[in-house]
């Protein structure tokens, strides 16, 4: 399974842009996916070293239900892009 963390802020239209690109690219995919979108906080900022916003980060999850971190997106990217990066790592 894939799971992706898109870290936003208030007022920040670049966020909005990335929750609809990412929402577009998991609606297209044929995968199980899992998205959290986290209006960031202090805590989050420092534990998961956020820089920029939208922040999006691509975890796979095993059968353990172990995370391994496969991309970080700083930034909005558009939806084809995004969907490129989750049907790469779901054939892995």
């Amino acid at each position: 399974m894939i799971r992706i963390d898109c870290f936003t802020k208030d007022g920040c239209d670049a966020c909005k842009i990335a929750i609809k690109n990412i929402t577009d690219a998991i609606n297209e995919a044929n995968c199980d996916i899992t998205l959290n979108i986290r209006n960031t906080n202090l805590d989050d900022i420092l534990r998961k070293e956020i820089t920029k916003f939208p922040t999006t980060v691509i975890t796979k999850v095993d059968n353990d239900y172990k995370r391994k971190e496969l991309a970080r997106l700083e930034g909005s990217f558009p939806s084809d892009y995004i969907k490129d990066i989750i049907n790469k790592f779901e054939k892995e």
